[in-house]
């Protein structure tokens, strides 16, 4: 509004009360800065800001409403770190949860929450960058708002959030809660997603150097292992979604 006033836009303003006027006093001076040209009036404030008297009564009264501003910001502060301690998500559900009312606990959604644990999954387990992960996930039903696939930035929102492993953590100050709602992925997961974003090779625990071993893939996309079973070597997908059946090793050839 006051830079259309100052690009003489309008000849002036008319404004509810001063509280709705500004939300601060450095608001406050640039309005009073834009009265001396334009015409300013409060519907219901008998304010006029071209005289001495108007304008020190529209100081004293910007002082006590931005006073209520800052009793209200800080008001809002409490309420919504004493939520955080309290283990709830005082902001809106990340992907793969819903909303259930104010102070209450974030819910699974039973649609969504299974394809963002496959995201983190294959992000994991599988040899996918961000940009064919947001593909594969688009394939497989996970869509925004628009019918279209995430964005890379979103995927890379989504598995850097640590609000799927339990915990909230706050992404303008960095502090961390211990969350009440249920967990999406394992703390391990979480970690080696963590890990794999930022280049460091993911290390699992290799009991047998089979033939095969991390040289085939499953038509899902997972890395297929390999279990000696009876004397035999069998290869199997660990996707649990997934349909293929194992395979013994000496019937790859």
């Amino acid at each position: 509004m006051l830079a259309n006033l100052k690009k003489n836009k309008a000849d002036g303003a008319i404004i509810f009360k001063i509280d709705r006027s500004s939300r601060n006093l450095r608001e406050w001076e640039d309005l009073k800065d834009v009265a001396k040209s334009k015409d300013i009036h409060f519907a219901n404030d008998n304010i006029n800001l071209r005289s001495n008297s108007g304008v020190l009564t529209g100081d004293f009264m910007a002082v006590i409403a931005s006073n209520y501003v800052r009793n209200m910001l800080e008001d809002s502060r409490r309420g919504f770190y004493g939520r955080l301690k309290q283990g709830l998500y005082p902001l809106n559900a990340p992907l793969g949860y819903l909303n259930m009312g104010s102070g209450k606990l974030k819910q699974m959604d039973k649609n969504v929450a299974p394809l963002v644990k496959q995201m983190f999954e294959m992000y994991c387990y599988g040899n996918y960058s961000v940009e064919v992960l947001r593909k594969k996930m688009y394939e497989k039903g996970l869509k925004n708002s628009k019918g279209k696939p995430y964005s890379k930035s979103s995927v890379y929102s989504i598995l850097n959030n640590s609000f799927y492993m339990g915990m909230i953590t706050l992404q303008t100050t960095k502090e961390v809660f211990v969350g009440k709602h249920k967990p999406l992925i394992s703390k391990r997961l979480f970690e080696q997603v963590q890990a794999k974003l930022k280049g460091k090779q993911v290390k699992h625990q290799t009991k047998h150097n089979h033939m095969f071993r991390k040289l085939i893939k499953c038509s899902c996309g997972y890395t297929i292992s390999g279990e000696r079973q009876k004397g035999r070597v069998y290869y199997r997908c660990h996707n649990k979604d997934c349909s293929e059946t194992t395979i013994r090793e000496d019937k790859i050839f």
